[in-house]
C-alpha cells in the first residue's frame, strides 16, 4: 500500500496536479467544506483509483513470488532396534 501511494504521488507531483496533503488537512481542520469540494475534483478520484490499481497489481506480483512451498526434508525411517530376548548369560545358563 505504501509503495502504491509513493508511485501515484510521484506521478502526481510530476504532472503537477496532485493535491497537497497539508492543504487538504488544514481545510478539514478549519471545516472549509466548500473549498474542500473544489479541491476534490475528478482528478483526485482518478488518483485514488490508480492507487488502488497499483496496490492490487503489487499484491498479485508479490503473491506470485511467495507462492513456492518450502521443501520438506526427506524423513528416513528408523532402523528397528534388534532385541535379544534371551536371558543374560550366567554360569548357571551355560551348559
Amino acid at each position: 500500500m505504501v509503495g502504491a501511494y509513493l508511485i501515484v504521488r510521484a506521478a502526481g507531483v510530476h504532472f503537477d496536479n496532485y493535491p497537497d496533503e497539508i492543504y487538504v488537512s488544514n481545510l478539514i481542520k478549519n471545516r472549509e467544506h466548500n473549498q474542500l469540494k473544489r479541491k476534490f475534483s475528478k482528478i483526485v478520484i482518478y488518483y485514488l483509483m490508480a492507487m488502488l490499481l497499483v496496490c492490487i497489481i503489487g499484491t498479485i506480483i508479490q503473491g506470485s513470488f511467495n507462492n513456492e512451498e518450502p521443501k520438506k526434508e526427506e524423513v528416513k525411517p528408523n532402523k528397528p532396534i534388534e532385541s535379544n530376548n534371551s536371558p543374560p548369560e550366567t554360569p548357571e545358563n551355560i551348559s
